[in-house]
């Protein structure tokens, strides 16, 4: 309590006593006990009365003990069949769980990770199709980010999708305790680790394949990597392996000459007496197409926009992008498909002019070296006052926006757009994709819109800087893909000269038939709103047997769903059709069986120690070492955790019980003495 609180209380007390003693000195010669009585519980009822109308906080402190988090993860991935049983693991987890020991060390918590993250309350199921470690180690640091934990992680550490999870720990920091599940001890085996090449190739081109092999083993094996198509080798490369060299990276580059999907495989030929040679293959496969966008990207002044631009673009091999400034363009835009406008003025005149005359679409970016004047000359779609002074500008998403599909990739955390500070006024019929915020309120105008004239699409992208976009949604994300997407989104719809279509699909080409995938269906009313209240069917015809199939696409929220899981292997063309084929639209993909956890044979040995606290690791059958170590390491001991909080003397039950005692007693007194 600080000097001043205390002269208050002080003075308050002798003013107190001041007032009691006029109160009861008539009493005191006559009765002086019972006035002294009186008079005391008078003087506490007004110093409580006093402390209740001062209020002065007071510091408490409590103290507690705080248990550290020790989370079990299990894998629960099919490759876990390969080296033990869901009961042995089941009993594993529980009798970690239910130690005496590390209870009260330690709060417990169980959870399990395959494709998905989430807890684990029943007994082990090893059943999920892929493994993503770094995605459970990053979930977990979303949840305990501000606790203290460890984890002690029940794997065969081999991941089949993700990021790569020896980095991922090293940015968390976090304490991993692995229990390897599996013999540590190495079995000689060749394998197809992974492969990189594109979805899409264009006919007449060549197109590479990157592929990653491994060995396991300390022999010299020399061997051949090889690419097969309808069973005929196309393309091979010796390969030597060794206990020091024992990744190698091939790329080849093979033609397309075939329109349509193509199938390939590709093999690395087993060693003599390689006992599992199942992963010694992995099949792929390619779409050929004869077609694509061609887009001219035109600037006046080169911009961070322009590289974002241009590699997003360039995501897609359906789309090729030519980058020139306006003093550099010296031909015809007209072979073209696609004209990207980035912050024009009137310098851009006669482009537009032949893009008028060309009928072409056109995509503006505009910032704030835009010249509104001429742009709203040009394109007489909008008003914007055109001014000196720049604002940023926040991204909001609209709900309603509906003529392509565009989900909301979480624009309100990216990064403000500059522009010239003004309101934006549509003067004709627009879609809105983005809207306006500055400063956390809403204007209400567009931020990216687009307008349909006639036989004519254009977009406008009203701010500069979008180039932080890209890069602030790999940080969140560690993706551009759902980015990329968006743009390509934009430009498709801008660059297609096709009308609404009111029934979209939305399919991958290739899919594994290990995997729970779906064929998705957007069906729009005439107002191109979402309408989930009509009949939407499916054809599938089989291309192998010519078998036809019909079924009905049920309503998932936002959009038709078919699950493929029960289809056989093997190429299929689809037709979906609305109301009795009022609306049909159709496609084609390709159903293959990849079963990456069956072709796992040893754990994941180096990854594990590289995360392991003190580069340790524990085997399934020394689960006690294991439970040991942890109970006996003094750095994951409770902390004692000391809160001060300041209680407010008003809140304080007790005071106020004492105020209703102190006046009750005086009052009885007098009651019963007559002096009331």
């Amino acid at each position: 309590m600080s000097l001043y609180s205390t002269l208050i209380l002080l003075v308050g007390a002798i003013f107190a006593a001041i007032i009691v003693y006029v109160q009861y000195k008539d009493y005191f010669f006559e009765q002086r006990l019972k006035a002294s009585i009186l008079g005391s519980l008078r003087w506490l009822s007004y110093m409580t009365i006093l402390l209740l109308l001062i209020n002065f906080p007071i510091e408490t402190e409590t103290t507690s003990t705080e248990k550290q988090k020790l989370i079990l993860l299990t894998d629960v991935s099919s490759s876990m069949n390969n080296f033990t049983s869901e009961e042995e693991v089941s009993n594993l987890i529980n009798s970690i769980s239910t130690n005496s020991k590390l209870q009260d060390k330690f709060t417990i918590e169980k959870y399990s990770f395959g494709e998905s993250f989430q807890s684990l309350e029943d007994e082990v199921i090893f059943s999920d199709k892929q493994t993503n470690i770094a995605k459970a180690l990053r979930e977990i640091d979303q949840v305990y980010k501000n606790q203290k934990y460890s984890i002690v992680l029940v794997s065969d550490g081999n991941q089949s999708i993700g990021q790569e999870y020896t980095y991922l720990t090293k940015q968390l920091n976090q304490t991993i305790y692995p229990l390897v599940v599996g013999d540590t001890a190495k079995v000689e085996d060749l394998r197809i680790d992974r492969l990189n090449v594109n979805k899409y190739v264009f006919l007449d081109n060549k197109f590479p394949v990157e592929v990653f092999a491994s060995y396991q083993g300390e022999k010299v094996q020399n061997t051949e990597l090889g690419i097969y198509r309808n069973s005929k080798q196309i393309a091979s490369k010796n390969v030597v392996f060794s206990s020091s060299k024992s990744t190698h990276r091939v790329t080849f580059e093979l033609p397309a000459n075939e329109k349509g999907i193509q199938k390939y495989q590709v093999r690395v030929r087993p060693f003599e007496g390689e006992s599992f040679i199942e992963n010694n293959t992995k099949d792929f496969a390619i779409e050929v197409i004869d077609d694509y966008s061609n887009i001219l990207l035109l600037t006046e002044k080169i911009h961070p926009d322009i590289g974002m631009l241009q590699r997003s673009i360039s995501k897609s091999q359906q789309r090729k992008v030519t980058v020139k400034t306006i003093a550099e363009l010296d031909e015809a835009i007209n072979d073209f498909n696609l004209l990207v406008l980035y912050q024009p003025t009137n310098s851009f005149q006669s482009v537009i002019e032949q893009a008028n005359d060309f009928g072409m679409n056109v995509l503006v970016f505009s910032g704030t070296k835009t010249d509104y004047a001429f742009l709203q000359k040009s394109f007489p779609y909008f008003e914007k006052s055109d001014s000196n002074v720049t604002e940023d500008y926040y991204p909001i998403f609209d709900q309603d926006f509906s003529v392509f599909q565009q989900e909301d990739i979480g624009f309100i955390q990216l990064p403000p757009l500059q522009d010239i500070f003004g309101d934006v006024r549509l003067t004709t019929e627009a879609q809105v994709l983005l809207k306006q915020q500055v400063q956390g309120f809403e204007t209400g105008s567009p931020l990216l819109f687009f307008v349909e004239d006639k036989s004519r699409r254009f977009g406008f992208f009203m701010g500069e800087n979008s180039w932080r976009w890209r890069s602030q949604y790999f940080v969140d994300n560690q993706s551009f893909e759902a980015f990329d997407d968006f743009i390509g989104n934009m430009l498709q719809y801008v660059t297609s000269t096709t009308t609404k279509q009111r029934l979209v699909l939305d399919y991958e080409r290739f899919y594994n038939q290990k995997l729970d995938e779906e064929i998705k269906a957007f069906y729009y009313d005439a107002n191109f709103k979402i309408d989930n209240s009509a009949e939407v069917t499916i054809q599938l015809k089989n291309e192998e047997d010519g078998s036809t199939n019909e079924y009905p696409m049920l309503w998932r929220g936002n959009y038709y769903s078919f699950p493929i899981r029960n289809l056989d292997n093997g190429s299929y063309s689809i037709e979906v059709s609305v109301n009795d084929r009022s609306f049909v639209s159709s496609g084609n993909f390709q159903l293959e069986e990849q079963d990456v956890e069956d072709k796992v044979v040893s754990p994941d040995i180096a990854s594990l120690r590289s995360i392991a606290n003190g580069n340790r690791l524990y085997l399934l059958n020394e689960p006690d070492v294991l439970m040991q170590n942890l109970s006996e390491e003094s750095s994951l001991s409770p902390s004692l955790k000391s809160v001060k909080k300041n209680l407010s003397l008003i809140d304080w039950f007790y005071l106020l019980l004492f105020l209703v005692v102190t006046l009750s007693i005086e009052w009885f007194i007098r009651k019963y003495n007559g002096l009331i």
